[in-house]
């Protein structure tokens, strides 16, 4: 047990803390204006895409320095980026909100591809001599154009070698991996090959070919119905999608959004929304998975459409 007169030093809140330390006990309720807060920007919207507080907007006013470094860890993300740029570019629709629910830009691949090319571009004796599918798989990377739509096989081609590259970085952060692909050392360069190679032979033993489409590989399961999915978690696109549990060929959606909804307020209030997969979790419900229609389609559901049903 610590010594409770003993100065406070700068304590870890991601681990346990003595609970007979008075130092460490709850304490007054911390009021609202004590944190991180932002009303009506001049920007004229807030998003949180698992961003930093001082990055929920353009020149949000949050100065970071004023508060602790244990209040927020999180770093800013690329999806947070790319909701930013978005929300910018002026006066939004009520139909440009709906379709900004599936925008399957990877903006992380479009920082880490072109390292990668680099590298390989300036190391053409180590391709010389590597996997004779590497070169090829490169291509597709190069002509890439950085969506996660089902029939992308650069989007493939960029979870294989992303999914290589960290495990071979040691499991660190992403964003560990993205800091050192900014900084491009000959250290990462020679990594992104070595990761691009197991990528290569990953395609070629697991999927027989190089030209695989992302919705071959990138799936939708409910019941017994399978679809094709966008989106990814790799490279951050704004469309979340899991890609980590791979079975019977391909990675399945575990996880991504659990609702999605746009709404327009005004003389008359709108919504449209989606329950990905359906809103029973029934089986023998027609609402089991009659929503699957809507993420193939890339679209929502007016909300006065009581009695929906897409169950084909």
């Amino acid at each position: 047990q610590q010594n409770s007169n003993a100065p406070l030093n700068i304590v870890s809140w991601d681990a346990p803390v003595p609970a007979g330390d008075s130092r460490f006990w709850w304490g007054d309720v911390a009021t609202i204006d004590l944190l991180p807060n932002v009303e009506n920007p001049k920007s004229g919207y807030i998003q949180a895409c698992g961003n930093p507080p001082w990055t929920a907007t353009d020149n949000s006013g949050i100065d970071q320095n004023k508060y602790p470094p244990w209040l927020v860890h999180d770093a800013d993300t690329f999806r947070a980026r790319r909701a930013r740029r978005l929300l910018s570019m002026g006066q939004r629709s009520y139909q440009d909100a709906q379709a900004m629910v599936y925008d399957v830009l990877v903006p992380g691949a479009m920082l880490a591809v072109p390292k990668l090319i680099a590298a390989a571009d300036a190391k053409k004796d180590a391709i010389a001599t590597a996997h004779p599918d590497l070169a090829p798989c490169l291509d597709i990377l190069r002509n890439w154009n950085y969506v996660a739509e089902p029939a992308s096989e650069g989007m493939t081609v960029f979870h294989v070698w992303w999914n290589a590259l960290c495990t071979l970085a040691g499991g660190q952060n992403e964003f560990t991996v993205w800091e050192a692909l900014a900084e491009n050392t000959d250290q990462i360069q020679n990594l992104s090959l070595q990761a691009a190679d197991e990528a290569a032979r990953m395609m070629r033993s697991e999927f027989q070919a190089l030209n695989k489409p992302w919705g071959d590989v990138h799936v939708y399961k409910r019941g017994t119905r399978v679809v094709p999915a966008p989106g990814s978690v790799s490279g951050q696109p704004l469309f979340v999608a899991s890609n980590a549990v791979f079975e019977d060929g391909a990675w399945n959606v575990t996880y991504g959004y659990a609702f999605a909804m746009a709404v327009s307020f005004g003389a008359r209030t709108e919504a449209a929304s989606m329950v990905p997969f359906g809103a029973s979790e029934d089986p023998v419900s027609p609402h089991y998975d009659d929503q699957m229609k809507l993420i193939q389609e890339r679209r929502l559901k007016p909300k006065e459409d009581d009695n929906f049903s897409l169950n084909t």
